[in-house]
Formats: structure tokens, C-alpha cells, sequence
């Protein structure tokens, strides 16, 4: 707590700790476009085995150290944040200047309902694609040229125009999302454990379209159909996204880079993305593969504590976008999941807006089509009802009754 308040001081004793602070912020920033590369789409042997030997060196010593002071010093940042409410005092002094910068755009929670489609479109694009090409997921995971390869890519081909059917009619966005978790479970027995959980985040999508739906906008909406947000799980939807995006970053940055680093040097040497070299700390290729899985694990158990997690998102975008120029098309197909998860991210945050916006929308919809009981005051008589009442034989004197 100390060290995080002396770098918000303006004091000598400051100074090395905020040029610490800048060199570690460069450092991630120079790293990331790396990490954020899947290298298994750029080698010539992207699919070879993990050294044992690896996972019990002082490489994973090093990444387990990463992460626990990852996760710390967010831990205490926010710490930080809460007592002097920075965050209250920051709105107070952007609010003018994003109020003239947002006018005339929708709000983020005007946006919620609409996450949903989003996310699919994004999903169905990479499944369609990678059907025809007859790929799971990705370029390293090609299908073999059999009936049931074939099989899969055309599952993965009508999940894809089921996700887009979806949009229409939501009540189709469920059996999308079971479609493209089986999808998962199936590669598992093709290719093993390993390669798909490296995009474990398609399991994250799944959930989170099961448990959302379509949202607002779907037919079912207008005639009240199946197909509605299930509100027990709401709260878990953006959560469930967010944890399997930082676990597949954490396990690719293990398996692409820290326990691998043969495939990262067989990157870099048709991609050199190494450019330390003309800064002040040049790092040799192997040096520069481990610093990237570095920032590419404490990225992810970063993501996975909830701790800022649209600073984190803004962390990994720039780095995704910048690395789009240099690996092409193949680069922007394989990550679109990846940038609906996380603008997804960005916009929802830790999903607690999201939640209770759908939730919103779909009450009073019940609501209207459950019958509830008058009020007390809805049940006295109508005029008319009273004077019939009133004119009756058994409601008249005794002396004024005919006969």
C-alpha cells in the first residue's frame, strides 16, 4: 500500500518507482503484439508435443510469480482505488468532457441487449468459414478427409447458420450454443484436451449465449415465445466469457510460448516481431518468447480475477489490432470470437449491468402475461353493476317489494 501511494506523489522518493511503473507498462505494451499472436497458425509444425521436463523448470516458477504479482498488485490498486475513491473523483472530472464526446451516442447499457447478436455474428463467421475449409476452429486443427471429418465441418458450418438464425428467432440461439459446445467436446477426441483448450473460450460463448439467449429484438421478444434469458444465471453470463477468455491466454501462453519455445523461435524467425532491439533493453529472440508468455499468462489471471477488467481488455486490444497489418487475413478470421469477447468485455465489464438490464426487459413481459390479483379498489362495483344491485327484489325495503 505504501509502494502504490508513493507512485501517487509527486516526490523524489517516487521517481524510480513511476520509471519502474512506465519501463513494466512499455515492456507489456512491446511484448503483447506477440502474445496475442496464435503462433501454432504461422509455423510449419504447429501441432508438435510439450517437453515434461519443461513444465517443472524454473520457466513456470518464473510465470507462477507473474501471475501472483499480477494479481496482487491489482488486488492492492484497487485497494487504492476504493479508499481514495480515485474512481468517483475521476467521473466527477471526465464527466463534462465525455458528456460532449458521447453526445448524441448510445450509452453502453443501451448496447446490453444487443451483446448477444453481436457475439453470434462474430462466432458464426470463423465456424462458417472454418466448415468450409474444413478446419475445427482453427488452421491447425485440420479435419481429416473422411465421412466423419466431414461430418464435423458441416456441423460446424449449420451451428454457424443456426447462430445467425438466432438473431431472428432467439429461440434458436440455445440449441446454437449446445451445437457449438458439442462442437468442443468432439474436437477433444480428434485432437486431444490440449488444442482445444487453448480456445476454451468457445465453451465461454456457449455459456453465455445458453444462459442470455437472443435477447431483445428476437420475434419471441414481440410474441412471447421460448428463447428468454434464463434470470437465475444472468449474473454468471459475462462471468463465464470473461474466465474461459483468461484461461485459454493463460494455457496459450504456456503452450505456445513458455513451455514451447522452439515454436515461438520458429515464429520469429518468418515473423520478427522482436523490435526490443531498438529500445534501451534489446532482448534476444528466446528472451523475448519468455517475456511474452510472461505478459501473455499474467494477462489472462488477470482477466480471470475480475480485477479492471476493461482496463485488461484495453491492454490486449491495441496489441490484437496492431499485429492484424503485420499476419493478415488469417490473423483477423481467427480472432474475430476473440474481439466480440472483447468488446463484449469492454462494454459489460464484470456483467452486473448486463445482468440486470436483460432482467429488466424480461420482467415486465411476465409480468403483463401472469395473472395477479385485483387490488381492493378494483373490486367495488361498477355504477351500473350498483344500481342493478341496488333495484333488486332482495335489496329493496320490505314495504316497497311487490307482493
Amino acid at each position: 500500500m505504501r509502494v502504490l501511494l508513493a507512485l501517487a506523489t509527486r516526490t523524489a522518493r517516487a521517481r524510480p518507482l513511476r520509471w519502474a511503473l512506465v519501463t513494466a507498462l512499455l515492456g507489456l505494451f512491446l511484448l503483447t503484439p506477440s502474445a496475442s499472436a496464435h503462433v501454432r497458425w504461422f509455423t510449419p509444425e504447429p501441432n508438435r508435443g510439450i517437453e515434461r521436463s519443461e513444465i517443472f523448470s524454473g520457466v513456470t516458477l518464473l510465470a507462477l510469480a507473474a501471475i501472483v504479482a499480477t494479481i496482487g498488485g491489482a488486488w492492492l490498486a484497487q485497494r487504492l482505488v476504493t479508499r481514495l475513491r480515485l474512481a468517483a473523483r475521476a467521473r466527477v472530472l471526465t464527466a463534462p468532457l465525455l458528456g460532449r464526446l458521447a453526445l448524441g451516442l448510445p450509452r453502453p447499457a443501451d448496447m446490453y441487449p444487443w451483446i448477444a447478436a453481436v457475439l453470434a455474428l462474430h462466432t458464426a463467421a470463423i465456424l462458417f468459414v472454418r466448415g468450409v475449409e474444413r478446419q475445427l476452429f482453427t488452421p491447425n486443427m485440420a479435419l481429416p478427409y473422411t465421412l466423419a471429418g466431414g461430418g464435423l465441418a458441416l456441423l460446424e458450418i449449420v451451428v454457424a447458420f443456426t447462430l445467425v438464425g438466432g438473431i431472428v428467432v432467439g429461440a434458436l440461439t440455445r440449441p446454437a450454443a449446445i451445437g457449438l459446445a458439442t462442437l468442443g467436446v468432439l474436437g477433444m477426441f480428434y485432437f486431444g484436451p490440449l488444442l482445444v483448450t487453448e480456445h476454451v473460450y468457445f465453451f465461454g460463448i456457449a455459456a453465455c449465449l445458453f444462459i442470455a439467449g437472443r435477447g431483445p429484438g428476437a420475434t419471441e421478444w414481440v410474441l412471447h415465445g421460448p428463447g428468454k434469458p434464463l434470470a437465475r444465471l444472468l449474473p454468471y453470463a459475462i462471468p463465464a466469457l470473461r474466465v474461459s477468455f483468461g484461461v485459454a491466454t493463460i494455457i496459450t501462453g504456456f503452450t505456445e510460448k513458455l513451455w514451447d519455445r522452439g515454436l515461438g523461435l520458429d515464429f520469429l524467425a518468418t515473423h520478427p516481431f522482436n523490435v526490443t532491439a531498438a529500445t534501451p533493453f534489446p532482448l534476444t529472440d528466446a528472451q523475448f518468447v519468455i517475456g511474452a508468455g510472461l505478459a501473455e499468462v499474467s494477462l489472462g489471471a488477470l482477466l480471470v480475477t475480475g480485477l479492471f477488467p476493461r482496463l485488461a481488455i484495453l491492454a490486449a486490444w491495441v496489441p490484437f489490432n496492431l499485429a492484424v497489418p503485420f499476419l493478415g487475413v488469417a490473423d483477423v478470421l481467427g480472432h474475430l470470437p476473440i474481439y466480440g469477447i472483447l468488446l463484449t468485455i469492454l462494454l459489460c465489464g464484470n456483467g452486473a449491468g448486463f445482468a440486470a438490464t436483460l432482467r429488466r426487459e424480461t420482467e415486465p413481459r411476465r409480468a403483463a402475461r401472469t395473472p395477479q390479483p385485483l387490488p381492493q379498489v378494483a373490486r367495488v362495483l361498477s355504477p351500473a353493476a350498483a344500481v342493478g344491485v341496488a333495484c333488486s327484489p332482495d335489496t329493496l325495503p320490505r314495504a316497497d317489494r311487490v307482493g
